[in-house]
């Protein structure tokens, strides 16, 4: 009977771990397998370039060394100097591709060091690329170069202008100073905002020699999207006119490039009751006003971000910035006809967070009559 206890529990052990090791097994078979990507090299310098030699390029060669199909699914940039192009078919396994990677020298003048963010489905699956250099300015003719003057310097731009700035990135730029004086030319202090950063080259400029300021513009926190314009003062030791001032100009976007599928399907959706208002004929004595409505027909919050109008003769008021799903805002437009007459039209922008529909235009005519 003993014999038969025995024999009972040896086979029951057995058993069990019989289970446990095939457990073990079938765990590890579910294990997911990822492509592998090997790069040649994941930096390159461009060395000198000419400011006008027009955009270069680099490529960026990689292999899967995994045993399934790898897929590039983005390149993300930080500046708007730089643009990538890349493999829109899978790589199989053993197979080779090339990230393309320009950069546009004019008007980035100095050093420049710009990372390219890779996101495939590899693990892990981001990868950064990275390009450096030094844009050399062209000066075979300085009176073409530095156009305007501030006393005694002579500058290649009174204002910057930054193209779409997504609020996830910034762009640079560069101000280009030449001392035309018969002095030794220093700044004192620079003023600007917390989101512009400065650097000079040189500390000082001895005559006839130049200086560059290279300027950093991001989104100034909280995030004004649409049109920004912002004020760079210079305070110098130049006695004809000891500050300077410089102006930046730039349109800031909401980035929607890392939205998923699923959040592009619950996104909010902007709809206007017309895109075209007619105030029709109004006597100048009048001050004619105007109701349209905004209706959100996504599946989340509709945010309205800024209302942008092309001229202060007409006031806009929204009785609503964020407009549930399904729901409605009435926007409402005053025209003042101060020195008006004859017949009109003016632009409004309406700034939202949907992502297909994120800077709408809207016109507004009107004819002033006696």
């Amino acid at each position: 009977m003993k014999k038969i206890i025995v024999l009972l529990i040896l086979s029951f052990v057995s058993s069990f771990a019989f289970s446990q090791k095939k457990k073990v097994v079938e765990k590890k078979q579910e294990t997911p397998v990822y492509p592998e990507i090997i790069f040649t090299h994941m930096k390159h310098d461009f060395g000198n370039i000419n400011e006008r030699a027009g955009k270069v390029y680099h490529y960026f060669e990689f292999t899967n060394t995994g045993k399934v199909p790898l897929k590039v699914e983005n390149v993300i940039t930080g500046c708007g100097c730089t643009s990538t192009e890349w493999p829109i078919n899978e790589i199989p396994p053993g197979g080779k591709g090339t990230i393309k990677a320009s950069f546009e020298p004019l008007g980035r003048q100095g050093p420049f060091d710009k990372d390219l963010v890779l996101e495939t489905n590899a693990m892990p699956r981001a990868r950064v690329l990275r390009i450096t250099g030094y844009v050399i300015p062209n000066k075979n003719d300085v009176g073409e170069i530095y156009k305007y003057q501030y006393g005694n310097i002579a500058v290649n731009t009174n204002t910057l202008t930054f193209n779409k700035v997504l609020d996830s990135q910034y762009d640079s730029s560069y101000i280009s100073l030449f001392n035309i004086g018969t002095k030794t030319f220093q700044i004192y202090k620079i003023e600007a905002p917390n989101n512009i950063i400065i650097k000079k080259n040189v500390s000082s400029m001895v005559p006839y020699s130049d200086m560059t300021l290279y300027v950093s513009f991001y989104p100034k926190t909280p995030i004004e999207y649409g049109p920004v314009r912002q004020e760079i003062k210079l305070v110098t030791n130049d006695d004809t006119l000891k500050v300077k001032k410089f102006y930046i100009n730039a349109e800031v976007v909401q980035d929607f490039s890392k939205l998923t599928k699923k959040q592009l399907k619950r996104a909010p959706k902007i709809v206007l009751e017309t895109t075209d208002l007619d105030f029709g004929d109004v006597n100048f004595q009048q001050s004619p006003e105007k109701e349209i409505t905004i209706e959100n027909k996504g599946k989340s919050d509709l945010i309205i971000r800024r209302i942008v109008r092309s001229c202060n003769c007409i006031t806009p008021t929204i009785d609503k910035m964020t407009i549930r799903k399904g729901g409605k805002a009435k926007l409402k437009l005053k025209w003042d006809l101060t020195n008006m007459a004859g017949q009109d039209e003016k632009t409004f922008r309406i700034i939202s967070n949907d992502p297909n529909n994120s800077d709408l235009e809207l016109k507004v005519r009107i004819n002033v009559v006696p």
